[in-house]
């Protein structure tokens, strides 16, 4: 929940395309990584560093 509440803040809006390659890097991490706490903290650092 505090990605979404953090979206907020964010100066810009992302377009069609920034938000496909998160959703696409999140599925590539989903078959990669070693459990759902994994993929969690992949996903967040990368969406955390893209804002």
């Amino acid at each position: 929940m505090n990605m979404v509440e953090q979206s907020y803040r964010a100066g810009y809006l992302p377009d069609s395309k920034q938000v496909k390659e998160i959703f696409e890097y999140s599925l590539e991490q989903a078959k990669e990584a070693r459990d759902e706490m994994d993929w969690y903290g992949k996903v967040k650092e990368k969406v955390l560093n893209w804002l």
